[in-house]
C-alpha cells in the first residue's frame, strides 16, 4: 500500500544585492520550468516586493513533503541554478515549509476512480 501524500507549501524569500534584481529574476525564471515540469509540483509563483525591488518570494506547492525533501531538492538542475543565483543574494535566503489546515470550505477531494 502506498503511504498517503503529505502536501506542502514552500515559501522562499530572497534579498538581492543592489542592482542585481533583474539578473536574479532572469536566472530564477530560467530555472523554474524544470521544477514546474516535475510530476509532484502542483503550483509555483514568483512575487516581487512592490516596495523593495531587492526582495523576491517564491511560492511553491508540492504534492508530498518527503518526496520534495528527499528527491526534488537533490535534482541535478538545482546546481546551475544555485551557481547563477546564490552570488546575487545580499543575505541567505529564508525557506519555510507549511502544511495547509483543512477548512469547512475546502472543495471535496477529486475522485480517482472512473466509475
Amino acid at each position: 500500500m502506498t503511504p498517503p501524500l503529505d502536501p506542502i507549501t514552500v515559501v522562499v524569500t530572497f534579498t538581492i544585492k543592489a542592482g542585481e534584481s533583474e539578473r536574479f529574476k532572469q536566472a530564477l525564471l530560467a530555472h523554474l520550468p524544470n521544477c514546474v515540469a516535475e510530476q509532484t509540483c502542483e503550483r509555483m509563483w514568483v512575487y516581487d516586493d512592490p516596495e523593495d525591488p531587492a526582495r523576491f518570494m517564491l511560492f511553491e506547492e508540492w504534492a508530498d513533503r518527503t518526496e520534495f525533501l528527499e528527491v526534488q531538492l537533490k535534482r541535478a538542475y538545482r546546481e546551475p541554478y544555485m551557481a547563477a543565483t546564490e552570488q546575487l543574494w545580499a543575505a541567505p535566503r529564508e525557506t519555510t515549509i507549511w502544511r495547509r489546515v483543512p477548512t469547512a470550505w475546502d472543495p471535496p477531494p477529486e475522485r480517482t476512480d472512473k466509475t
